[in-house]
């Protein structure tokens, strides 16, 4: 019960710190932390997926409700894009390619391997969230680098978040 309630309270509170916090933390207009998305990546990898992509779809919209953008829905479908990932990117991670994806504790991987993971979550959501922004394959490069520096970013803060509060 415990751990339902602090799965909870950890949901609501990545949510608001990324809707009255980190919208605003924007570095330079070219480097903003879509951290909220720290939540769904740590969540244990044996979690259903009728959890997973309601409860990713929903925290993406929330997002994409309080954000600037005119466009709703770009964060939901960009977080399903990386959580559908998720499994697969563990288990290539994994030290031991025996264990199955259900037995990966994230809490138990080694730094470089959550730096690793968080990455490329981070910019698989990223990439594709900044180009669907416009639509359009105009000024890519620039797109490309918003999606580096932004993973950089995000990746930064939610491996300081994750310390802080997941790691045991």
């Amino acid at each position: 019960m415990r751990n339902i309630v602090l799965q909870i309270s950890g949901f609501i509170l990545l949510l608001l710190l990324q809707i009255f916090l980190f919208n605003h933390l924007v570095l330079f207009r070219l480097a903003v932390p879509y951290v909220f998305l720290l939540f769904l990546f740590v969540l244990p990898l044996k979690t259903s997926k009728l959890i997973i992509y309601p409860l990713t779809f929903f925290m993406g919209l929330t997002v994409d409700i309080f954000s600037d953008n005119a466009a709703t829905g770009l964060h939901a479908f960009s977080a399903l894009i990386a959580i559908s990932l998720r499994g697969g990117l563990a288990s290539l991670l994994s030290s031991s390619n025996f264990r199955g994806v259900d037995e990966i504790e994230i809490e138990e991987q080694s730094t470089i391997w959550l730096v690793i993971y968080l990455g490329i979550l981070f910019f698989v959501h990223h990439f594709f969230y900044f180009l669907l922004e416009d639509f359009s394959f105009v000024r890519f490069l620039h797109k490309l680098g918003k999606t580096f520096f932004s993973t950089i970013y995000s990746t930064l803060i939610g491996f300081l978040i994750f310390f802080v509060f997941y790691k045991r």
